[in-house]
């Protein structure tokens, strides 16, 4: 039996639901293949792992169709809604030449669009949901995102159950053509466009069309230029009372064809105002924008005028046209301004300026204001702020309603004045010295018998400049009641001491620099002082006063001019390293006993002369190894000077003697030749010597000879 009831009931739904099935078989054959249904779960099991059969059921049982646009899947649930998934669209596909959106043939089985996701549209959005009539809502539609999209024609053409729509999300930098973009939303009656980057949009023909109850429309950020054609472009917006197409570029329009504009505000019976720049263009001809004509009532004249210096409610330019005349004449005078409804001028109720005192008694003639209702008026100017002797006007209760707009209501200004009271003798506050002279310009305190003054506060017990109040000396009317007599109410202060120039105390050395920080002394003028105190005599480390330098003015008075008292100290000397003089062979052999140079660093040495050259006996100080440091300064290193010399060799002068160029004849006498014989070695030494001279005597000859050769 259970099986048979389950039967029964698939028959019955495969018969409801035939007729859709053989629809969406019919339009699937002429659109692109479609994806398999959307993924359900059915026992635990995910659709696509179900048999065939158990398939078919799970699709019947939760959508009535569905199918792949671009990369979206979308499906129709049975409540009446069309999901779309997230992924990318392809543009609008072409059925018989025109483009048509997927699910239009199943435009009666939903009236609600959710986007589930993410969408990227193509370049085509065209017709997407055109002629969706039954939906009521189209949910996330912040998802599509429309950055690439440059066509967008009745993307929402005919969609006449909508009745609002936020599009502020999308970026239609890129669009183009926005042809009968919402031509025919009859029931939209809020539509927020707003944000849209409008300047790539060539194509607006028909953009608003046919949406006769929408009231607000806010194109007020829209920089667009149509192309050739900008027709019907508000046409049958009957409910519209404002548009803002200051950013409308007109100036591209085709100037030959007598239908670029046609219809552009046909049938928008309650435009009453329009925002426009130099650059709009009506184009106004038989076949023109058809601004309707305004009906001539108790509120409006029937004519257009431009707002200039008035308000919307009040205009005051000089534009005054017919719709037909307002079409014609501002393509020739065009001007960056708002044009409205001329307003019927209606008698206003009168203004009256009422003169009254603090007791709210009229005090003067009240005036009168008229004029016609929405005309502005002025009761602030000196016309009406009147001076009203023996009176002075409240300027804490100067009334809100000086300024305004007339009424068909009567209004009342109203002045409020203070009599003016009696004037009182001054008081006068006087600065005196204890002598009794004025240091400083007196005050005076005005006011009006009876009322009190002060003159115990610091705008008046002042801080004078060289000089202290004397408190002890306070005047006792330093506050009081101003009368009919003049008071003297009068400060005694002291003179303060006038500050003197500071005594700066330095410390130099004999070059005039500085070796410790100076000190001041600081007082008044007039005052002594004495920086010849050890306090000033200062002990300094390594140095020593220059006790022949005294400062004269060590001691002295204070004067307004600053002062120096100068110490000057001589450095105290330190004991330098020794200079120490050596005296050597060429063999570096000490052949004189060393010599010392004492002294303080600094100070200079010279070992340079005759004192430390010596003359050694036996040598020759060797002049090309002459020290470099023979001359110098003291330093803290011991240093060292040596001095070099040359060994010395005796030749006898009668050997290099060209004029006797042999030794003279001894004369020996016997007795002497005889006398003594040489002890051993003498003869050798003899023979040397000897031998040495003839080789002497030898290098002198061939010297000369080789020298006359020369000389010849």
């Amino acid at each position: 039996m259970k099986y048979i009831n389950i039967g029964l009931l698939l028959a019955m739904l495969i018969g409801i639901f035939q007729p859709v099935i053989t629809f969406a078989d019919e339009w699937n054959s002429d659109m692109p293949e479609s994806s398999t249904d959307v993924p359900v779960l059915i026992d635990g099991k995910i659709n696509d792992e179900l048999s065939e059969n158990d398939q078919m059921t799970a699709t019947l049982s939760t959508s009535i169709a569905s199918g792949t646009f671009g990369t979206s899947d979308w499906y129709i649930d049975l409540d009446g809604v069309l999901h779309i998934e997230e992924g990318e669209f392809a543009d609008t596909p072409k059925v018989n030449g025109y483009s048509q959106s997927p699910w239009l043939n199943y435009s009666a089985t939903f009236n609600k669009i959710i986007f589930e996701g993410p969408v990227k549209a193509s370049s085509s959005l065209n017709n997407l949901f055109d002629y969706l009539s039954k939906v009521t809502e189209i949910q996330n539609i912040s998802y599509l995102d429309v950055s690439n999209t440059t066509s967008m024609q009745r993307v929402f053409g005919g969609c006449s159950s909508l009745t609002t729509l936020d599009l502020t999300s999308w970026d239609t930098s890129n669009v183009e053509d926005i042809f009968s973009l919402f031509n025919g939303c009859v029931n939209m009656e809020k539509l927020d466009v707003s944000t849209w980057d409008a300047r790539q949009m060539k194509a607006i023909t028909y953009a608003f069309s046919s949406m006769e109850k929408l009231k607000e429309l806010d194109l007020s950020k829209w920089q667009v230029t149509p192309n050739l054609f900008a027709q019907g472009v508000f046409m049958g917006d009957s409910s519209l009372a404002y548009l803002d197409l200051s950013g409308f570029n007109m100036t591209n329009l085709d100037s030959w064809n007598s239908y670029a504009t046609s219809r552009f505000f046909q049938n928008t019976n309650s435009l009453k105002e329009i925002v426009l720049s130099s650059n709009f263009k009506f184009r106004n001809s038989s076949n023109g924008p058809e601004l309707p004509n305004i009906v001539v009532n108790d509120n409006y004249t029937g004519k257009w005028q431009n707002v200039g210096e008035g308000t919307v409610g009040f205009p005051q330019g000089t534009d005054i046209w017919t719709s037909a005349e307002f079409m014609n004449n501002f393509d020739h005078m065009p001007k960056s301004d708002t044009y409205v409804w001329q307003p019927v001028a209606k008698a206003a109720g009168d203004i009256t300026v009422k003169y009254v005192n603090q007791a709210g008694t009229e005090i003067h003639e009240a005036q009168k204001i008229g004029g016609n209702v929405g005309e502005r008026y002025d009761a602030s100017t000196a016309a009406y702020q009147l001076t009203i002797e023996g009176y002075t006007l409240d300027e804490s209760k100067l009334p809100e309603n000086s300024t305004g707009i007339l009424t068909e209501q009567e209004q009342t200004v109203i002045y409020t004045y203070t009599e003016n009271p009696k004037i009182a003798g001054d008081v006068t506050v006087k600065y005196v010295d204890q002598a009794g002279t004025e240091i400083h310009k007196e005050q005076k305190i005005s006011g009006n018998v009876g009322e009190g003054y002060d003159a115990s506060t610091t705008a008046y017990q002042l801080t004078i400049e060289g000089y202290t109040l004397d408190e002890s000396k306070l005047p006792e009317n330093s506050t009081g009641i101003l009368t009919e007599q003049e008071q003297t109410v009068t400060y005694t202060y002291t003179e303060n001491p006038k500050v003197a120039g500071d005594v700066t105390v330095k410390y130099l050395d004999q070059a005039g620099r500085e070796i410790h920080e100076a000190q001041k002394i600081s007082g008044n003028v007039g005052e002594g002082y004495n920086a010849s105190t050890t306090a000033y005599q200062l002990t300094i480390e390594g140095y020593t006063l220059d006790e022949s330098k005294l400062p004269e003015n060590s001691t002295g008075i204070l004067t307004e001019q600053e002062q120096t008292v100068t110490y000057t100290y001589t450095e105290n000397p330190k004991i330098a390293g020794n200079v120490t003089v050596k005296y050597v062979d060429q063999s570096g052999v000490e052949i004189h006993k060393e010599q010392k140079i004492s002294g303080n660093i600094g100070e200079g040495y010279d070992v340079s002369t005759a004192a430390y050259q010596l003359t050694i006996e036996g040598y020759t100080l060797d002049k090309t190894k002459l020290p470099e440091n023979s001359t110098g300064i003291f330093m803290k290193q011991s240093q060292t000077i040596l001095y070099v010399y040359t060994i010395n060799r005796k030749i006898p002068d009668s050997l290099i003697d060209t004029a006797n160029m042999f030794p003279p004849t001894l004369s020996v006498s016997k007795d002497q030749r005889f006398k003594k014989l040489p002890k051993t070695g003498e003869e050798v030494r003899l023979f040397s010597v000897v031998a040495g001279g003839a080789l002497v005597l030898l290098g002198g000859l061939v010297y000369l000879k080789q020298r006359k050769k020369m000389n010849r």
